[in-house]
């Protein structure tokens, strides 16, 4: 995929190639545009076996209920912001700080409270804090092919302790 270049050793062994490599002609994208970013793949040109990718939960085997299916009254914060003590969503206290990750709640925490979040039944906008997961994803990830353990998921770039990823399930 490289056109023949010559190259220069940087001083942390990288090469420098003098000619731009050549750019791929179409990413895939395994999320198939289900999602606000793409999710690639790598090795360019190489795609995992055909599975059916969803943005959405997923119910797993034995399970009772879909929680989906559980609703919770909405909050009626229109006028003002989503705070403890005024909107229902944060009985437990506030979610997620300033940055969009969950409080700590610390090592001395038994059990972690369940988050709820402001929803479609809610009445605050869609640019309230308290919405985190429904936004999708936030960071770049990819889908590799591994030499021994068949195909993986990473990040392309550092997440913060605490930021919602996505939820994955592969059954196996």
């Amino acid at each position: 995929m490289f056109a023949e270049a010559a190259k220069t050793t940087r001083p942390c062994g990288m090469a420098e190639f003098k000619e731009k490599p050549e750019a791929p002609t179409e990413q895939l994208d395994v999320a198939c545009g289900q999602e606000n970013l793409p999710v690639g793949a790598w090795p360019p040109g190489a795609a995992p076996a055909p599975f059916q990718y969803t943005p959405d939960h997923v119910v797993g085997p034995g399970a009772d209920i879909d929680p989906t299916q559980i609703t919770f009254p909405g909050c009626i914060c229109v006028k003002t912001l989503c705070l403890p003590g005024t909107c229902s969503c944060l009985r437990h206290g506030e979610n997620y700080d300033d940055n969009s990750c969950l409080r700590d709640i610390g090592s001395g925490g038994k059990y972690a409270e369940p988050v709820f979040e402001c929803n479609v039944l809610c009445r605050c906008s869609d640019h309230c804090r308290n919405r985190v997961v429904q936004k999708g994803l936030q960071f770049h990830f990819q889908v590799f092919k591994t030499h021994k353990k068949g195909w993986g998921l990473r990040t392309l770039e550092f997440i913060p302790k605490g930021r919602w990823r996505r939820e994955f399930y592969d059954p196996i």
